[in-house]
């Protein structure tokens, strides 16, 4: 959402709450959420949670039934006073929070452990925060090196 402009480009500024509104229609029960990534580690300039407030804000203006905000959550090294600060400003919004896609990479697998326990504290004491999904946990299906919580050989 905040990252990529393709099909904004082609198809015109409003593509992306038409998006929305047509998933809507097709399954009015649906909650529809907005997903992007590195909104909440400060360190990338295309996303933070002030521009994707903005984002969620401009989506809702034009129609789009918001229904919650996804945080992609793939991360290395993480701080946990950062993270909080991203899920307050997200949470004011009064969205439900999900981390869609959660994993820690570190070639060392105690740090790994403790990267994922900070990211887990950090998602589980806050209360915009109504669920996680980690991206994978066996290293045979991991998109990413380093991110496994199991060894290819179970171990």
């Amino acid at each position: 959402m905040l990252h990529g402009s393709f099909y904004q480009d082609r198809l015109g500024k409003d593509n992306r709450a038409y998006m929305f509104k047509t998933a809507n229609q097709l399954d009015p029960s649906a909650i529809l959420l907005v997903n992007d990534y590195h909104v909440e580690d400060g360190e990338d300039s295309n996303s933070s949670p002030e521009k994707y407030i903005d984002h969620i804000l401009d989506l809702k203006e034009q129609g789009a039934s918001v229904g919650g905000i996804g945080i992609q959550g793939h991360r290395d090294s993480p701080v946990g006073p950062i993270v909080c600060s991203a899920l307050d400003k997200l949470g004011i919004l009064g969205l439900p929070i999900w981390f869609s896609e959660l994993d820690v990479c570190s070639i060392n697998e105690y740090v790994r452990a403790d990267d994922l326990e900070v990211m887990l504290w950090e998602a589980l004491a806050h209360p915009a925060v109504e669920g996680i999904m980690l991206w994978g946990f066996w290293e045979l299906f991991m998109s990413r090196d380093h991110t496994h919580l199991v060894h290819a050989e179970g171990d």
